[in-house]
């Protein structure tokens, strides 16, 4: 049995498009999230002096913080002149492996006794589920990141004043990694499956208005002559009925001969057919 982290749309060429399809969006999601970070490297430069003063320390952090901006400035820059979905999934997941990973060295420079970043960890790990737009399979692997760094940092440069802190740090962190999962899986199955839905009403639009263009009909005014019945085309041409009827529709003719014709132009055979008829009849009775 094949077993997929990843929701994927079947075959592979449907989820391509559906990737390339997605793909503005998805950058305008991740230009935003990056501003974000940015945003987020800011706020913690007056909280990283709070907490480590003037010190040798807040240079190497700050340090950190710095680099992480100019890594989401460069960020910005190569998403928002992508245009393909694999060169994106790729710039976005080393962006979001950098972030983590400057965000955990930061914390781990920050003071022993100083855990309330956990609460900021915890929700860069949900985030990475329910925003970033990869693949569920990259997206664990960076959560991963996020967990294992976090459960080092704690295990061995932070102080609790009780051991039990640390597995509800564990707890947290499994936690929200599975709340993640479900979460993610359901996103990825929800936007293929609208998608699908659509993909598949265009699809049959486009084979009805074929099928439209394929149907002959005749509509307007017709001019035809009173006498033989031969109709006059656009182009001045005089054509049988039959013919007119076969190039403007698609109906066909099997020929036969009404009654009143049959008196009127071949009376010897309607006669006989009436006699006979009348012979029937007289049979009957």
């Amino acid at each position: 049995m094949n077993v997929k982290l990843s929701y994927r749309l079947e075959p592979a060429a449907r989820e391509a498009v559906f990737r390339q399809a997605g793909l503005k969006r998805d950058i305008r999601v991740t230009l935003a999230l990056i501003l974000l970070a940015v945003l987020f490297h800011l706020l913690s430069f007056p909280t990283d002096f709070g907490l480590l003063g003037d010190s040798a320390t807040l240079s190497v952090v700050w340090g950190l913080r710095g680099a992480g901006v100019a890594i989401d400035l460069l960020a910005l820059f190569l998403i928002w002149r992508c245009n393909s979905a694999k060169a994106f999934d790729r710039i976005i997941f080393i962006w979001v492996a950098l972030l983590l990973a400057g965000v955990i060295a930061a914390n781990a420079l920050l003071p022993a006794d100083y855990t309330i970043h956990v609460a900021w960890d915890l929700l860069l790990a949900l985030a990475v589920y329910a925003v970033t737009p990869l693949y569920l399979s990259r997206q664990v692997a960076l959560a991963l990141l996020m967990t294992l760094g976090n459960l080092v940092l704690f295990a061995w440069f932070k102080v609790f004043d009780r051991p039990v802190a640390f597995y509800d740090v564990l707890s947290a962190f499994v936690c929200a990694n599975i709340i993640g999962v479900f979460t993610s899986w359901e996103l990825h199955r929800w936007r293929r499956q609208q998608f699908s839905a659509l993909q598949n009403e265009v699809d049959a639009r486009s084979k009805l208005e074929v099928a439209l263009l394929e149907v002959k009909t005749l509509k307007g005014i017709i001019p035809i002559c009173a006498n033989c019945k031969n109709i006059r085309t656009d182009e001045g041409v005089w054509k049988q009925i039959e013919a007119y009827v076969r190039e403007h529709s698609d109906a066909d003719f099997t020929h036969g001969i009404c009654p009143d014709c049959v008196r009127k132009h071949y009376p010897e055979v309607a006669e006989r057919v009436m006699a006979m008829g009348k012979k029937k009849t007289d049979q009957a009775i």
